[in-house]
């Protein structure tokens, strides 16, 4: 990769407090690509040229309008054939619809997109294909995205994450529309489980579970199981997973590892690190030096 040149668009990565960011690659020539992971949900969109996408043993062909999506800590890369760019969405979805204030009723779709496309793609990652119009408004986005009017900086932060947000948006709609009935009664139900995660975040596990099942009135066991063929963990397990997202956000935020961990129900510092690491493959010291550098 000595001849990549990297074009980042940096407002959302060096300024946000929220879960997101996005950047453009371009490759000048054609080169080979290591292997990498992150500590992000990773979606790439191949917006110019041509190349390969290397994942779970598969060579994805790439071309304009191919999507990529490739879950924490998946390993893969990505090889070029010509001059080729990339546009990379780096998010955190399982607190994303909650820091980008999505109300739970007005975004069936994008719920959707997230619970069967994303939550899905641990078993095998996911690309999908853009038609030509979808890809031209992405381009127009980005656009507007890397070159915005002049403004004060409180409502460019309001300017980009709502670009931001269109982009998933015209994903969604590249990926999937609501149909039958009973599949938009599974959608409700399956946001309200996360909903009720989030806004009973800093509670221990085992409160969640019973918060959930009173709302629900679902037995435990029984909403377990509906866990699994939705989200494809077990509930303890998405509530984990979905603590240590938000704690992402708390340690951008200013909030030391100890403080952190105690305030999402973690039995100690080490009990945090631990899960931490293993999720993310970085400890969350680590990841706070990495990107609340960015807030100073």
């Amino acid at each position: 990769m000595e001849n990549r040149v990297k074009y980042k668009t940096s407002f959302v990565e060096k300024n946000t407090d929220l879960p997101f960011y996005t950047e453009t690659y371009h490759y000048p020539l054609a080169s080979q690509g290591s292997f990498h992971s992150h500590e992000f949900f990773e979606i790439g969109i191949a917006l110019e040229g041509s190349g390969e996408h290397h994942v779970d043993q598969q060579k994805i062909p790439l071309e304009p309008g191919t999507t990529y999506l490739i879950p924490i800590g998946t390993v893969h890369s990505l090889d070029t054939f010509d001059s080729f760019s990339i546009q990379n969405l780096y998010i955190l979805p399982k607190i994303l619809p909650e820091s980008l204030g999505m109300p739970m009723e007005a975004y069936s779709i994008f719920m959707d997109f997230f619970l069967n496309c994303i939550m899905q793609n641990q078993e095998q990652p996911i690309h999908l294909k853009l038609e030509a119009a979808q890809l031209d408004a992405v381009k127009h986005l980005i656009f507007l995205y890397q070159d915005p009017p002049k403004m004060l900086p409180q409502l460019l932060h309001a300017y980009h994450k709502n670009i931001f947000n269109s982009l998933l948006l015209l994903l969604c709609e590249a990926w999937i529309r609501p149909s039958a009935a009973q599949k938009e009664q599974t959608i409700t139900r399956n946001m309200k489980i996360l909903y009720l995660i989030y806004e009973n975040i800093q509670q221990p596990i085992s409160d969640i579970i019973e918060i959930l099942a009173q709302h629900l009135d679902l037995n435990p066991q029984y909403l377990n199981r509906l866990v699994k063929q939705s989200f494809h963990t077990t509930l303890s397990q998405l509530i984990l997973e979905t603590k240590l997202e938000k704690s992402c956000q708390l340690l951008v935020l200013g909030g030391s590892v100890t403080e952190v961990g105690l305030s999402l129900a973690f039995y100690d510092h080490s009990h945090y690190t631990r899960y931490f690491t293993r999720y993310f493959g970085i400890s969350p010291s680590e990841y706070k030096k990495r990107h609340g550098a960015a807030l100073i």
